[in-house]
């Protein structure tokens, strides 16, 4: 918007009604959804039929999308990670956990840490909505916002990256971001929650090696869903 581009996005109708508000409020103007199409097939078909200079991100296919994380996100946490330790040798065993709504994000970082510490000292777990299940192709109607969508395409191109999948509840999902809120003071959305369920469950299983450090991620602010976790009062 600062540089003078305009934003369309196309949400599910489902998805947190503050999300739809904030991204109003910042200058974007919303695509209404299709009647039984998704958002992403509602907004393949608005562009196609646009008749103004547009540019598709086309996040769930973009390379760029993968790639950016790759370099960025992950090569921003290896960074801090060779800095606290003092060098990528006394970095301990990794464990990354993480949802897929592209996939970008936890495929991108996995990637990069992989690349830098060795495939045999990171483990990367994909945290799939209960009743989803990515390697089968199963998706149905789920509160997690932002995951779970659809298998990723991206997935595609490193099919043996991840190691395993963690399935989390909604209600899990609300409890790990209330506990991450009072333990920490991080008041993170609904998928960030299902993260940290789904790291705390590895952890407490002791699925695996105990000194293994764990990594997840906060994709965004709960405030976007106040409405949905009970806080809004």
């Amino acid at each position: 918007i600062r540089r003078g581009y305009k934003p369309y996005a196309c949400i599910e109708r489902s998805y947190s009604l503050s999300n739809k508000e904030i991204f109003c409020s910042l200058g974007g103007t919303l695509i209404e959804q299709l009647p039984d199409k998704s958002a992403f097939e509602s907004i393949q078909e608005w562009f196609a039929d646009c008749d103004q200079k547009a540019i598709y991100l086309n996040q769930f296919n973009n390379i760029a999308n993968l790639e950016g994380h790759k370099n960025e996100t992950g090569g921003e946490i290896r960074r801090q990670l060779d800095e606290c330790y003092g060098s990528k040798v006394n970095v301990p065993n990794l464990c990354l956990v993480g949802g897929m709504g592209s996939g970008a994000s936890l495929l991108g970082i996995g990637l990069a840490l992989r690349e830098h510490y060795g495939n045999e000292r990171v483990k990367v777990f994909a945290v799939q909505p209960q009743g989803c299940d990515y390697e089968k192709g199963i998706f149905i109607a789920h509160k997690i916002q932002g995951i779970g969508l659809t298998k990723p395409n991206f997935l595609k191109l490193f099919p043996k990256l991840i190691d395993g999948y963690l399935s989390v509840s909604y209600e899990q999902s609300i409890s790990a971001q209330h506990w991450l809120l009072l333990k920490t003071g991080l008041f993170a959305g609904i998928s960030s929650g299902a993260n940290v369920a789904a790291a705390l469950h590895l952890h407490e299983q002791m699925l695996v090696d105990p000194q293994t450090l764990f990594l997840t991620l906060a994709y965004d602010s709960g405030i976007q869903y106040l409405e949905r976790v009970g806080l809004s009062k």
